[in-house]
């Protein structure tokens, strides 16, 4: 492991290792030269990654910002060498928050964003970990790839029943508007320093939010979590937490403007029934004035019970990890943590999860094996999702999971007919509302292994639109304006469960 540029050997780097063969990652600390190894590796199709602090974190093949990496492709008696990283040094966006009178402002969280389209919605995400402005209001945000960010800045008030003054900051973005359309992008370019990125912050009212939580039963709730949440039109922070008291009663302090939900869930006990612990998810706007005198009241969670199957009908030795989890269904809810279950030693499970629509999936399959359906009362529900109702069992779900799940090959020419072995395949859904799927399962995005193969698993059966780029974005590839661009220069194809097929693509012109 180096230093892009300059050569030097990097220390105590982490390198992560993972395949599906492999079971949990791996991860190696480089020596004084640089140097790791990864021995006893099962054969398999690796991912590669190093990392450290100040540097840009890279994925093996990855040779340019916001691409995919590339797979590492071993066999049981293999020995790859010189599987070598030159780790760029991280860009740094630097600035000063202030007031309106050019006062430092403390204490501010800092934070570089980017937009994403990821869970069937564009979202803010933070690309690196945050900086908090120090005594004279300066921050430093380090280690960023480069490419274009939001730089937010972000008052913190403790949460509980700690006193705070009436006025405080709004969240703001560079150089100071609370509005993110009105917002400048900072560009950032590789291991360059932006200095400069100051931004004004906006005096608001700001406000207090109490009341009393109780049960279904009328009954004060002691000792409850209460959570506050800022819902926007591009991201969802915590803003607050508290716990409530003996009578039920809490206090939330800080609250600048903004649209906002409370939520809190019951523990359940042990010698509580499924279903019978309860919950509450109260959206507020606060406008500045206090809100006092909530009064919250939880309502029952709402519980599933099911089996796995599997197709062939033999369970495969790891199907004890498999994690049964669920979703809303609609992309413009708040992903708020709705409930996931183990597997029980015959197959079936149960979980809770607050009332709604929600898509119920499975993760952690064994190698090989995919999620081919989720049925109740024999109706497909994979893709619509369940309706879970407050207080009531959704009895009898089936997840199926296949042992025969397509297999997309290919390789890529150029307009001359040569090979080419560095580039991005796409494949995605030629049905425009699965592409908005939260979990992603009809797309995907892949680079081609050392012999400039690329290897697509895990699509569900379907008609498909694939397409061989030179570069694209991670994080705009699922764009529905971007899909619909391609569709034009893609090829089409269809997958049947067990299908295994191979594509001979052009690179496209674009």
């Amino acid at each position: 492991m180096t230093t892009a540029g300059t050569g030097k050997p990097i220390r105590w780097a982490t390198v992560t290792i993972g395949a599906s063969e492999l079971g949990r990652n791996r991860s190696a600390i480089t020596d004084d030269d640089g140097r790791y190894e990864f021995k006893n590796l099962p054969g398999g199709r690796y991912t590669v990654a190093a990392s450290k602090e100040t540097f840009i974190r890279l994925t093996y093949g990855q040779t340019r910002p916001s691409e995919p990496g590339r797979p590492l492709v071993l066999t049981a008696v293999q020995v790859a060498d010189r599987i070598d990283f030159a780790l760029p040094r991280g860009g740094v966006i630097a600035g000063r928050v202030f007031d309106e009178q050019g006062e430092a402002v403390v204490n501010v969280t800092v934070n570089a964003l980017r937009p994403r389209y990821a869970e069937g919605r564009r979202q803010l995400i933070s690309q690196t970990g945050s900086a908090t402005t120090n005594d004279i209001g300066e921050f430093r945000i380090y280690g960023l790839q480069p490419g274009e960010y939001y730089v937010s800045a972000t008052m913190r008030f403790p949460g509980g029943n700690v006193e705070t003054p009436p006025s405080g900051f709004a969240p703001s973005f560079f150089p100071g508007t609370a509005d993110v359309s009105q917002a400048q992008r900072v560009k950032v370019g590789i291991g360059e320093t932006v200095q400069g990125t100051d931004i004004q912050m906006t005096p608001v009212r700001i406000a207090r939010v109490t009341g009393i939580v109780s049960d279904i039963e009328g009954r004060p709730l002691a000792n409850l979590n209460i959570n506050l949440i800022q819902r926007g039109p591009a991201t969802e922070q915590g803003v607050s937490f508290t716990t409530s008291a003996v009578d039920g009663s809490f206090s939330l302090s800080g609250i600048p403007p903004g649209q906002y939900s409370i939520d809190a869930r019951e523990p359940r006990p042990m010698n509580v029934a499924l279903g019978d612990s309860g919950t509450v998810i109260q959206p507020i706007v606060v406008d500045g004035a206090d809100i006092l005198g909530l009064r919250l009241t939880t309502t029952r969670m709402a519980a599933g019970t099911g089996r796995l199957l599997f197709d062939p009908p033999d369970a495969p030795a790891a199907a004890r990890a498999v994690r049964i989890s669920v979703t809303p269904a609609d992309p413009s809810v708040f992903r708020w943590f709705a409930g996931q279950a183990n597997v029980a030693q015959d197959m079936t499970f149960e979980l809770e999860a607050p009332s709604g629509v929600l898509l119920v999936t499975a993760g952690l399959l064994p190698p090989g094996w995919m999620l081919k359906a989720v049925r109740v009362d024999d109706k497909d529900v994979t893709d619509s999702g369940i309706e879970f109702k407050p207080g009531a069992v959704v009895k009898g779900i089936e997840i199926e999971l296949s042992g025969r799940e397509p297999k997309l090959t290919g390789r890529v020419h150029d307009v001359a007919g040569r090979p080419v072995s560095d580039y991005s395949a796409l494949v995605f859904s030629q049905n425009k509302d699965r592409r908005a799927d939260r979990r992603g399962r009809y797309f995907a995005i892949v680079r081609p292994d050392q012999t400039g193969m690329f290897t697509v698993t895990g699509l569900p059966p379907g008609d498909y639109y694939a397409i061989a780029m030179s570069y694209v974005d991670q994080n705009e590839a699922a764009s529905p304006e971007l899909l619909e661009s391609l569709e034009v220069d893609s090829v089409r194809l269809s997958l049947a469960e067990g299908d295994s097929k191979t594509l001979d693509l052009a690179l496209a012109s674009r």
